[in-house]
């Protein structure tokens, strides 16, 4: 059963305090808004998958839940983020997924590893394409952080790899899944990157690859649908036309561009956020 890890809301810290490189000086956060726009977020997941909230915490990086987890098969890995001020996030994710597993809402995910020591890993830089995993090497993401994810997934047979050269905060700034087999990327240097690096490890398999023009709308949230190849939602960020119009003819030539819903995050964005940081999708 797919379900969503979301946290309770955005907190009040969020608007002042977030680490971001956006240039909030000139274009401040508007709080109200940024938790308008949470609350769509979650009202439209909610409509197509069970949500498991996870409790309001003050960090002001807090709704950012994606960085917290990793899932690899039966294994969620949580991370030791890389900027310290974030580390404390991860007990409230460890809680409310250990008590999920009891309860039997997470699928196949049935064992919980936590990373210690200096190993570094944010969520946001880890791809999983269903047949390997991505990890960008990053400011956020170091090389024992990579090792330690693989060391403890190893027993699932799905390989992680590591890659370096990524220009943005995260990997998943530059790539995202679209849908099974098929992957978003933007079709600048960095992303062109990872879609060549992706092939290069593919071990034979033929993945799909969707570029746009844009780095903001390449990151997107695909909720697996029951079918392979198939989601029951596919969000888009609202604003981004030329790339919208990409997206939708791939997901029109596959049959499901009804899925496609777009949703205005500007003030997300403002905070470095993007669709797939504020949810850990279960599966």
């Amino acid at each position: 059963m797919v379900s969503a890890f979301i946290r309770a809301g955005v907190p009040t810290s969020y608007a002042t305090s977030c680490i971001t490189d956006v240039d909030v000086a000139s274009a401040p956060i508007e709080l109200l808004k940024a938790q308008e726009q949470h609350s769509a977020y979650v009202a439209a997941l909610s409509k197509v998958v069970p949500i498991i909230p996870l409790p309001l915490d003050e960090g002001p990086d807090s709704v950012f839940v994606e960085d917290t987890v990793v899932l690899v098969g039966d294994t969620a890995v949580l991370t030791r983020p890389g900027a310290p001020s974030r580390r404390g996030e991860v007990d409230s994710m460890e809680a409310t997924l250990k008590a999920a597993i009891e309860s039997g809402r997470t699928g196949q995910t049935k064992k919980v590893v936590r990373m210690m020591g200096t190993a570094t890993l944010d969520g946001g830089d880890c791809l999983n394409t269903g047949r390997m995993v991505i990890v960008g090497l990053s400011a956020r993401t170091n090389a024992e952080g990579v090792k330690f994810l693989s060391d403890a997934t190893m027993h699932t047979g799905i390989p992680v790899h590591g890659v370096a050269g990524p220009a943005a905060l995260h990997l998943k700034c530059v790539v995202s899944m679209l849908c099974t087999d098929t992957i978003l990327y933007v079709d600048n240097p960095s992303g062109r990157l990872v879609r060549d690096f992706i092939e290069s490890h593919a071990n034979g398999h033929a993945y799909s690859f969707v570029a746009v023009p844009e780095q903001i709308p390449s990151n997107v949230l695909s909720v697996p649908g029951d079918e392979p190849g198939t989601v029951k939602l596919l969000f888009v960020q609202a604003g981004f036309p030329d790339s919208e119009k990409i997206i939708r003819k791939a997901m029109r030539d596959r049959g499901q561009e009804d899925k496609l819903q777009l949703l205005d995050m500007s003030e997300i964005i403002k905070g470095d956020g993007a669709l797939t940081c504020m949810s850990v999708i279960v599966i």
